[in-house]
């Protein structure tokens, strides 16, 4: 599952851009938020695993 927030591109980007690509522009890059998330699918091949059992 990929889910990502890709916000319009500003000044901000274009300068992170240019400074990623040694001064040059990019105007079809895209600059997206920082995000990571797990997802676990509920659909074990064998017994469920024994996560809820590990230390908080």
């Amino acid at each position: 599952m990929v889910d990502r927030v890709v916000p319009a591109l500003d000044d901000y980007g274009r300068g992170v851009l240019r400074t990623l690509n040694d001064g040059k522009e990019d105007d079809n890059g895209i600059v997206c938020e920082p995000f990571r998330q797990w997802v676990i699918e509920d659909d074990f091949a064998t017994a469920r695993p024994r996560s809820r059992k590990a230390a908080p």
